[in-house]
């Protein structure tokens, strides 16, 4: 153990030398350097740079008209009535009239919308300026409340299906 131990020590002491030789040599000191001058059209790495503040403001950024627009875009018709006070429609989950205002959608909105005219097909809403006119800036949804057939089930015309069921295979005997 203590020959090992010696061994360890002569190797990491004759390696010191060797170590402190080479970091010994040092370059010249800041006093002995001469300054060397750059001109303003080469790139100085310790001159101070200058930023560039831009004013704009950011392209990406979404109106509240353009979100209102299409929110709306998404939203449905789904009810139409006829009264005589106006005619009324269900606009997603509200229920709008003529001349009234429509609740906001989001929350914070500035932008008002009123209801311009409700027909049995299209919703017209125009958004309220500053001085009260609501005709300008319209938008027109248009809405289709007739019943359709999404899927049509055929039949079952096999005479195994008919002698087992009623209505064409619908409903089954027992």
């Amino acid at each position: 153990m203590k020959a090992t131990t010696f061994l360890f020590l002569a190797a990491f002491f004759s390696f010191l030398p060797h170590v402190f030789s080479q970091a010994s040599t040092v370059g010249p000191m800041p006093d002995e350097r001469k300054a060397i001058a750059v001109t303003e059209q080469e790139r100085n790495p310790f001159g101070k740079r200058v930023t560039k503040v831009t004013t704009e403001m950011p392209s990406d950024t979404e109106s509240e008209e353009s979100r209102i627009r299409s929110h709306l875009s998404q939203t449905v018709v789904s009810g139409y009535r006829t009264a005589p006070e106006g005619n009324k429609a269900l606009l997603g989950s509200y229920l709008i009239t003529v001349g009234h205002e429509v609740p906001s959608f989001f929350p914070n909105q500035v932008e008002l919308l009123r209801v311009n005219s409700i027909s049995p097909s299209q919703v017209e809403l125009g958004f309220v300026e500053k001085d009260g006119t609501h005709a300008t800036r319209v938008i027109n949804l248009s809405f289709d409340l007739r019943p359709a057939v999404r899927y049509k089930l055929t039949p079952t015309t096999t005479a195994e299906a008919a002698a087992t069921s009623e209505f064409g295979g619908v409903i089954r005997k027992k």
